[in-house]
């Protein structure tokens, strides 16, 4: 038997009582032990709480207090973590079976030196023509991650990215934990994909609530962290009407690119 890794699942809620005892028991049923399992609320003021407290039992730490948002929350959640691996299921999810865990520590086992983890995702969207490929495509590279996007529920990850990268920067409301896998993917870690599915994954949270604030932040994350060729091949395959403040938002990126480029020059 080898030494199994402690794996630290945090889901993250507010208000959440339609969705939240699905994701907990999906999480408190894993096959595997050895887990720790850990709820922020952020002060819900409806039944969350009374449900997530039907199974403290079961649940390693739950903390109710006011946060500046998602990845502030999320950022708590890796503070008060103690495990080898972490990995983040929203509210809204839930594990695709109760052996999921099992079968990471056992990827980690089989490759230890593997640094981070991705597998694929259901999306259950009720709506036939809705694009799921970038749920289940391979990520192993930072053109598959600004191609596709990689949701965290496909990710585990070691814990000690958090301590060589820090937290989820939260000046990003919406797109902080791309920004967080950009330094990830753009440094050498091992990366693995593992082709069956982890969860279930509602698609319809804040990032599809806030389509043009979502863009921008994905493009700025993007513009900072990839060549102008690459950041073009992006908006091509990605965008086919652009709104008008995205394409202000390009232009301004574009003169301030060549302007950088330009004084660079210069100054050789």
């Amino acid at each position: 038997m080898h030494n199994c890794l402690k794996i630290s699942i945090i889901t993250v809620c507010h208000n959440a009582e339609s969705c939240i005892e699905k994701a907990v028991q999906s999480v408190i049923g894993q096959t595997y032990k050895n887990f720790e399992y850990i709820v922020i609320d952020g002060q819900s003021t409806d039944q969350t709480l009374a449900i997530v407290n039907k199974y403290k039992g079961n649940i390693s730490k739950i903390i109710s207090e006011k946060d500046s948002g998602v990845f502030d929350a999320m950022n708590k959640g890796v503070n008060y973590s103690t495990g080898d691996i972490i990995y983040f299921l929203n509210s809204d999810d839930y594990f695709y079976d109760f052996n999921i865990l099992e079968k990471i520590d056992q990827e980690f086992f089989k490759n230890p030196s593997t640094d981070l983890l991705n597998g694929k995702v259901v999306v259950d969207t009720g709506i036939k023509n809705y694009d799921k490929s970038a749920f289940t495509a391979p990520c192993k590279t930072k053109k598959d991650l600004s191609r596709h996007g990689l949701c965290h529920q496909r990710v585990f990850v070691k814990r000690y990215l958090f301590e060589k990268y820090g937290l989820f920067n939260t000046k990003y409301k919406i797109c902080a934990d791309f920004d967080w896998l950009m330094k990830v993917f753009n440094s050498s870690v091992e990366i693995k994909f593992a082709d069956y599915f982890i969860a279930h994954f509602y698609p319809y949270g804040l990032s599809s609530k806030e389509r043009n604030g979502r863009i921008k932040e994905t493009l700025t994350i993007i513009f900072k962290n990839v060549s102008l060729v690459e950041f073009l091949y992006f908006c091509l395959i990605n965008f086919v009407r652009i709104p008008k403040k995205l394409v202000s938002f390009l232009y301004i990126s574009y003169l301030q690119y060549f302007k950088n480029s330009f004084h660079s020059t210069q100054r050789e």
